[in-house]
């Protein structure tokens, strides 16, 4: 059970020596999966697996881009979508604008199942799968 579930609160200090080569080494490992050099220490006394928050900050980062990208492309499929529906009323489409209409749902659909994928593999890293 860890000290949250417990409710207690990281009051106590333990201090070691180490040489400095193992320090360095192990600052290197915590530095180089974004978490402080006690966090990593305490997590490998316990056993557990060593977060990559740097690595989970590369997917958060992806995920906002690929968000934007989604609403800009949603944006222009709802006016592309207007478009449509005033020329449907003339019963006149000119085949350009279909087209590009055609283009920006195929767009929209690839952005969407890319990011598809991308909260798949960070549901996965999250879960430890």
């Amino acid at each position: 059970m860890s000290t949250k579930e417990k409710g207690e609160r990281a009051t106590a200090i333990i201090k070691i020596r180490v040489k400095p080569s193992l320090k360095k080494a192990l600052s290197e490992a915590a530095k180089k999966n974004g978490i402080t050099l006690t966090e990593f220490i305490i997590i490998r006394s316990g056993g557990g697996t060593i977060p990559d928050r740097v690595y989970d900050k590369a997917i958060f980062t992806s995920i906002a881009s690929l968000t934007i990208e989604l609403n800009r492309i949603g944006n222009n499929i709802n006016q592309a979508t207007t478009a449509l529906h005033q020329i449907n009323k003339n019963q006149k489409i000119d085949q350009g604008d279909f087209e590009r209409f055609l283009s920006l749902l195929e767009s929209y659909l690839q952005s969407r199942e890319a990011l598809k994928q991308l909260l798949l593999k960070t549901q996965f890293h999250v879960n430890g799968l």
